[in-house]
């Protein structure tokens, strides 16, 4: 069950002052500061040449001052401000005057460095945002030892810690895995505040800004799909739950996240083969950072906890508990029983059809557009952008006219022959091709038809972004939908072998708006009326047969639907 909570609207970080009499007017105790505390402010201003002159030699004289103060091996940072003059202090005296600057929390130079606290009343509680299965929103959680702590003297306001992580280790099919993946206190704990005084005593390390945060085993991450269209999928639908009025152009009133913390993965197992990973959490976040398991340790090997502003916390684990996950298999699905708008969904629908007393492609809606206009505006800058997308398509099948306009639609094959695994029929590949090219022919559409393998990254996610038609058998190509805008046309075409069937991109397609049909040689199904998850023998093999008549018909009757004011952004 998903716990909506009444929040505050996300506080961008204030950035920090350049001026100096802002700097002068908020830190006046500074160490740092090198003007007289004892001279009026007005007077610290140049206003005439004589003042200059002053300012020069009194500039020189500081500056002798400290040469004189290295020669005499006194350290630099035992001078210290005092009245109209310097002097040399006890370190003491120094880390005081430290202590007061930080302790101010203005907008100096390094003042973010601590949270501190006097008593009870002002020690910053932990304060539940958003929890549904697996996915929890938590205001000033702390760590110490590696070991997440939520301080709070309502414990009963939070859900059960293995509603929202687990040990990390490895989902296996064992009958005693579930044991395994049961957190410890070694993992989370919620303690009182009286406990967290005692434990962290007056003060925590700050971490400022929102933190995404992940204590899966690194299993699964090390897949395109099950990080682009599971991990980052489920944290931002997560997130966006907090802005219910993301605008179609991706407007939202929501920082972006400062980093993205893996406490049980390693830098070196979080790369896909393909390098999709990396790239796309750079492009979608340009600014943020990544932690793993090795800077988690090293934070927990520092004797001071830390507190951090915002963390947004998904656990598979965590989800595989909830009715969300039983009823779909997919990571993501309980962060879409949060709050959200669905603006798309709402618009351009599916068909403007329901099913079991929801909307059919609930949650689809605009709250994905921010990542992926970001990506696709990054897969457009790089380098190898120019380059014709035709260059790596397959020659054998395909007669893009370069020249035709990009309003035409646009369909995409994505074939996965000569891959070795999951391949179509090679007599049912010629005759779907043949079709589409007919259709191509007589309707002036625009077909592709790709080895992904073949594309840069850049060239898969621009071809993605302007594709009304995705077709393939069952695979990682397809996770290309991602990148399709959503529209009331836009299509996902699945080829699966007789009687196999996955959730995985029908419910992904689902939750952006875009229709799904999945194929069985000469048949078709599309929700409400899916079959059950089955992965039977002939799922993994090369001989999958496929109606192409049947496909081609489809495509023409879902672009026959396109509306003249239908656009591209």
């Amino acid at each position: 069950m998903a716990i909506a909570l009444s929040r505050t609207p996300p506080q961008p970080l204030s950035p920090s002052s350049s001026s100096s009499s802002n700097f002068d007017q908020h830190q006046p105790n500074s160490p740092l500061l090198l003007r007289s505390q004892n001279t009026p402010k007005s007077s610290s201003w140049i206003t005439s040449p004589s003042k200059t002159v002053y300012s020069l030699v009194a500039v020189g004289f500081v500056f002798f001052q400290i040469l004189f103060a290295i020669q005499s091996q006194i350290s630099l940072r035992t001078i210290v401000a005092s009245g109209n003059r310097w002097h040399a202090a006890p370190d003491e005296e120094v880390t005081a005057a430290m202590d007061a600057a930080i302790s101010s929390k203005t907008d100096g130079l390094f003042n973010d460095v601590r949270t501190l606290w006097s008593d009870s009343k002002s020690f910053p509680q932990t304060k539940l945002i958003r929890h549904a299965a697996g996915f929890t929103i938590l205001d000033n959680l702390y760590v110490h030892n590696g070991t997440m702590y939520i301080v709070s003297d309502k414990p009963r306001l939070f859900p059960e810690i293995r509603m929202m992580t687990s040990s990390g280790a490895k989902i296996e099919s064992e009958p005693d895995t579930e044991g395994k993946l049961e957190p410890t206190d070694r993992d989370m704990r919620i303690i009182s505040v009286k406990e967290a005084k005692e434990l962290f005593g007056q003060q925590a390390g700050s971490v400022n800004g929102v933190s995404f945060m992940n204590s899966d085993n690194p299993q699964y991450i090390t897949h395109y799909y099950h990080f682009s269209a599971e991990l980052l999928f489920g944290l931002w639908r997560t997130y966006t739950s907090l802005d219910a009025d993301i605008q179609a152009n991706g407007a939202t009133i929501l920082p972006p996240p400062s980093r993205l913390i893996f406490t049980h993965t390693t830098q070196e197992h979080w790369r896909d083969y393909a390098s999709m990973n990396q790239w796309i959490f750079h492009a979608a976040f340009p600014s943020a950072s990544l932690e793993f398991q090795g800077d988690w340790e090293d934070r927990g090997q520092m004797e001071m906890g830390w507190v951090y502003d915002r963390v947004v916390l998904a656990d598979r684990a965590a989800v595989t508990r909830s009715h969300a996950w039983h009823e779909t298999w997919r990571y993501a699905s309980p962060a879409f029983e949060l709050p959200g708008r669905s603006g798309a969904g709402e618009e351009s629908g599916h068909d403007g059809e329901t099913y079991k007393g929801k909307e059919k492609n609930p949650g689809a809606g605009w709250w994905w557009t921010p990542i992926r206009r970001n990506v696709l505006k990054f897969a457009s800058a790089g380098k190898k952008s120019g380059r014709l997308i035709r260059k790596a398509l397959d020659f054998t099948y395909s007669r893009r006219d370069e020249t035709q306009k990009q309003d035409k639609p646009v369909v995409t094959y994505v074939s996965r022959q000569g891959w070795g695994r999951r391949m179509l029929k090679e007599e049912d590949h010629e005759v779907l091709v043949n079709e589409l090219k007919r259709l191509e022919r007589e309707e002036g559409y625009e077909l592709n038809i790709v080895h992904m393998e073949q594309l840069t990254r850049e060239e898969q996610l621009m071809l993605a972004g302007k594709t009304d038609i995705l077709m393939g058998v069952h695979g990682n190509g397809l996770t290309a939908l991602l990148w399709m805008e959503p529209k009331p046309y836009s299509t996902v075409m699945e080829f699966f072998c007789p009687g196999g069937f996955a959730r995985d991109y029908e419910w992904t397609a689902n939750r952006l708006g875009i229709t799904h049909y999945g194929f069985w040689g000469n048949s078709s199904f599309t929700a409400p009326n899916l079959p059950p998850r089955e992965y039977p023998p002939c799922f993994q093999r090369n001989d999958i047969p496929i109606d192409g008549k049947l496909v081609a018909n489809l495509v023409k009757q879902r672009l026959d639907a396109r509306t003249p004011t239908a656009s591209r952004t």
